[in-house]
């Protein structure tokens, strides 16, 4: 198909601050420009208050809350008459919630191409519901996620990210630890807290900044009071505008252990010359080599930061070749050319 006529919507669950929800518009501003139609489907979030998406992007909003008893059929409905009127040819959906709607609306527009993300490394059984005519898995961890029946629809394409040559490295020694993300069980959070509380002592002048919300907020809250870190730790809320959050963090910290499947956070750090340490969580450490682009932990999360807060050496080493990874293998103009290459082959 001729990159003219291709007409494509992103279904999002909304557009709250979230990786999803950025790398959706990051695509959608690239693309729009490039194929015919452009849309994204989903319910309001704070990105519809900020200037992220361009205004040539068409933004559709469920008309009924997920509350209201009716809400799927009205959905369903709703997102078929959208597809219809504006002749949208493919459709790229990013969250498996979206999966009982691609298998009806296949019904009613069967000549619609559908593309399903990964984003996840969820190792369940709702994985095998997966219907699409090609997915996207954004490494090879998350590609072993897909059931082995689909595994031929599989094409790796990882988040890809605007290089900006103007940053540069952090002064030596880190003062600010940082993590970025949403407060909840499957990112690690206490394991962060842990390890941050055990070197408190050993390094003073070293804060940890927690950016973000989420169902942990009054865990972390409680946990900081009673430990009497509360002029060491301190929780700041999401923040729109990058350059505001990477400007106060000197080492990206993301402890997840569960459900992540890349972490847009660690492209956007490294692509600001700030080192990161990850778990051994499959996605991450596929992405993250040991000493090398950055430092992976175990149980050793404490050692890993007295390391990078000690060793000048090893901090200039993590910068340097975290900024050349994500510079080779994510410049955002090879990554749209590969989401344009899938689009017209399908």
């Amino acid at each position: 198909m001729r990159k003219e006529n291709i007409r494509l919507i992103h279904l999002v669950k909304s557009l709250k601050i979230g990786g999803i929800e950025k790398s959706t518009i990051t695509y959608s501003n690239e693309l729009v420009d490039k194929i015919d139609f452009v849309g994204i489907f989903g319910c309001k979030g704070e990105f519809d208050n900020s200037n992220l998406l361009k205004q040539k992007v068409k933004r559709f909003i469920p008309e009924h809350c997920p509350q209201n008893k009716f809400y799927f059929l009205k959905t369903l409905k709703f997102l078929i008459r959208v597809i219809k009127k504006n002749s949208i040819t493919h459709i790229h959906y990013h969250q498996r919630i979206f999966i009982p709607y691609i298998l009806l609306i296949k019904v009613f527009c069967r000549k619609v191409k559908i593309i399903y993300t990964h984003h996840n490394f969820f190792n369940d059984k709702i994985n095998y519901l997966i219907y699409a005519d090609s997915i996207i898995a954004l490494n090879s961890a998350t590609k072993k996620d897909i059931p082995f029946f689909l595994q031929k629809k599989v094409r790796i394409i990882p988040h890809g990210i605007q290089i900006n040559h103007r940053y540069s490295a952090k002064k030596f020694p880190p003062q600010n630890i940082g993590y970025v993300g949403r407060f909840v069980k499957e990112k690690g959070l206490l394991t962060l807290l842990d390890a941050f509380y055990s070197i408190a002592n050993k390094t003073p002048k070293i804060k940890l900044l927690l950016i973000g919300d989420g169902e942990l907020k009054n865990t972390i809250s409680e946990y900081i009071i009673k430990r009497k870190l509360s002029d060491k730790a301190i929780l700041i809320p999401p923040q729109m505008n990058e350059d505001s959050i990477y400007d106060k963090i000197d080492i990206l910290v993301l402890p997840s252990n569960k459900l992540e499947g890349f972490g847009l956070v660690l492209l956007e750090a490294m692509s600001r010359k700030i080192p990161v340490i990850v778990s051994d969580f499959p996605p991450l450490k596929n992405f993250i080599q040991d000493e090398i682009n950055g430092l992976v932990f175990d149980n050793n999360l404490e050692e890993k930061l007295i390391s990078i807060v000690t060793n000048p050496t090893l901090y200039s080493t993590l910068v340097e070749n975290g900024y050349s990874t994500v510079k080779e293998k994510n410049d955002l103009c090879k990554i749209i050319n590969y989401y344009l290459d899938l689009y017209q082959t399908l």
